[in-house]
């Protein structure tokens, strides 16, 4: 499991650069070995969690994910 102080850490970087998460990858997935999320900006981290949004998508609205239930990502 991904130590989710130093997950947090990264995802504030992201926050503050901008950065596009390509794939985001969280437990309990609907299709096995499938990115749940792609594309996405980070718009909040909070303690436990972190907030993004769709970049091709922003109508989808705000998508909330518990940082322990986050298992990879790629940038």
């Amino acid at each position: 499991m991904i130590n989710t102080n130093s997950l947090r850490d990264q995802f504030i970087e992201f926050l503050e650069t901008g950065a596009v998460i390509t794939e985001l990858y969280v437990l309990d997935t609907q299709v096995t070995g499938e990115p749940d999320l792609t594309g996405l900006t980070v718009v909040e981290v909070q303690a436990n969690f972190v907030v993004f949004q769709q970049v091709a998508s922003p109508g989808v609205g705000l998508i909330y994910v518990v940082l322990d239930k986050i298992v990879a990502f790629a940038v």
